[in-house]
């Protein structure tokens, strides 16, 4: 994404479920960094489900601060 090339198109799932890990063990910030990352590229691969799930993370997120 910093060189111009599309993300690889696992990447915002990946990034969304190792944000509920830190959910899990009560890592509010590094759960919305994560979650935000996820969203940036799944928003660039143009995947609604992986928008959607990234904004449910960023709410559990936001439920722990």
């Amino acid at each position: 994404m910093e060189d111009g090339q599309a993300p690889p198109l696992y990447l915002g799932l990946v990034l969304t479920e190792l944000g509920f890990l830190a959910e899990r063990r009560g890592q509010a910030a590094e759960a919305r960094r994560l979650h935000l990352r996820a969203l940036r590229a799944s928003r660039t691969l143009g995947s609604p489900r992986g928008v959607a799930m990234a904004l449910e993370g960023l709410a559990g997120a936001a439920g722990l601060a």
